[in-house]
């Protein structure tokens, strides 16, 4: 199965004006989604395009429309099925009303599946699945296919060690590892901006790099663990191979198309205080 995987457009709904709408003051978030699209226009048929969720900033049908609209004509163009996940940042209300498709779903790609969860929390940065959805997702898993079974979820399912991160994290990894092992082949997260790699018990997880701006990891390791928070003017796309022999993932990075400010700045810089008001608003208490 080959998997273009795309994580965290945080678009936002159209300007009546016309003009661009700017994520943290910079990135034109249509204009970066579109920049990334078009430097893999050439990359030739997939089985699956996955977005793993900040798909939406505000939540508005207008943008989840915008969103289906360009990444189903580029999953189209190229063969392939396509999926969008909920993330925190995303409202499922706005999602369903604008496109009609549950948030929890499974699609069949060629002999193997996709299935898609909802680690929304709403009014909260941190994820959670549900008993209800995990039920849902086991019936899903009772019934076999021949090729892999991917999973796609927001926030990764594996301890982080930045503190803005670990406070927005996802709960319930117990459960979710009882659910998961042995019965997935691989899960695809967003969530942390940065391409990163862990593990759910056996379970593989891949996170692609952000669209609308790439986390610098390195900044919160620096001076006091936890105390400083970058993105740099960067966009990124990842391309997953799963075959029987195994899993390769490919990470790449471009110069943001969306980007309106000076390349050689951070498009933020979160210092400790500005992380706990974060924390505090959106995180666990």
């Amino acid at each position: 199965m080959r998997i273009l995987h795309l994580t965290d457009t945080h678009i936002s709904a159209a300007d009546p004006s016309g003009g661009p709408v700017l994520h943290q003051g910079r990135i034109d978030a249509r204009a970066a989604l579109d920049g990334v699209l078009t430097r893999l226009a050439d990359i030739g048929p997939l089985d699956a395009v996955v977005h793993s969720g900040d798909a939406s900033d505000d939540g508005s049908e207008d943008s989840y429309r915008h969103l289906e609209r360009v990444i189903g004509d580029f999953a189209r163009a190229h063969g392939a099925e396509h999926t969008i996940a909920m993330g925190n940042h995303d409202v499922p209300a706005g999602w369903n009303a604008a496109t009609g498709l549950p948030t929890v779903r499974c699609q069949r790609v060629g002999d193997g599946r996709i299935i898609t969860l909802d680690t929304s929390v709403p009014r909260a940065g941190y994820g959670h699945v549900g008993a209800e959805q995990r039920e849902e997702v086991a019936a899903i898993l009772t019934e076999s296919v021949d090729g892999p079974t991917i999973a796609v979820l927001h926030h990764p399912p594996f301890p982080v060690t930045s503190r803005l991160f670990q406070a927005l994290s996802l709960d319930g990894l117990d459960e979710l590892r009882e659910l998961l092992e042995g019965r997935v082949d691989l899960i695809l997260s967003g969530h942390l901006h940065a391409a990163t790699s862990g593990r759910l018990g056996s379970v593989p997880v891949h996170v692609a790099p952000g669209i609308v701006n790439v986390t610098d990891p390195s900044a919160a390791l620096a001076g006091e663990a936890g105390e400083k928070e970058v993105a740099l003017g960067l966009s990124g796309a990842s391309l997953v191979d799963v075959g029987a022999d195994g899993c390769r993932i490919q990470s790449f990075h471009w110069p943001n198309a969306g980007d309106t400010g000076e390349v050689t700045e951070p498009v933020y810089s979160f210092d400790a205080d500005t992380i706990t008001r974060i924390v505090e608003a959106a995180g666990r208490k």
